[in-house]
């Protein structure tokens, strides 16, 4: 069964002229990989390690590239578009994360940088932000890797957090 938010190990099953149908070699499911831009060989029976979601159209997008964060885990993301009903973060893949007006802690501008942890919508099955770590972080144990301090421009306020967060989740 293909984890929607996650990395999954699939097989090339088929190929056309916009890209790759994969297979999940124990279930029946199916994702769509758009052919990548940049030269990468992929052939039919290739075992390949892909980021699965759902595009709007409830189809199942995959990417080679993994995102900064998958479901789960949590990155440091500059968003890159701000609308009433939301912000849009770049994740690291084509698509951008969406992160909902109700999941935001503070109003998000074009440019901020936040701390951001993927999370898979169970009703839609979408995967979406929230910058409202604070209930995830008190049911965690963590392991920070490495700490660089840096600036941060939240709401327009400079303060200090820091980058490079290899932030695990020990507990999933």
């Amino acid at each position: 069964m293909i984890e929607l938010g996650q990395m999954n190990e699939l097989i090339v099953h088929g190929e056309d002229q916009k890209g790759f149908i994969l297979n999940d070699p124990i279930s029946d499911d199916t994702a769509f990989l758009p052919a990548p831009s940049d030269n990468i060989e992929i052939n039919i029976d290739d075992r390949i390690s892909v980021f699965v979601y759902l595009d709007n159209d409830n189809n199942m997008i995959a990417s080679i590239k993994r995102p900064y964060a998958t479901v789960g885990e949590y990155a440091l993301l500059t968003a890159v578009e701000s609308l009433r009903i939301g912000a849009f973060f770049d994740w690291g893949i084509s698509k951008d994360l969406f992160v909902p007006d109700n999941e935001q802690r503070d109003r998000i501008y074009e440019g901020d940088q936040i701390i951001i942890r993927a999370c898979l919508d169970e009703r839609t099955e979408k995967v979406y932000g929230t910058t409202k770590i604070g209930k995830y972080i008190k049911a965690s144990q963590f392991d920070i890797k490495e700490v660089i301090r840096f600036p941060l421009f939240q709401q327009r306020k400079k303060t200090w957090v820091t980058d490079q967060l290899s932030i695990k989740n020990l507990s999933e």
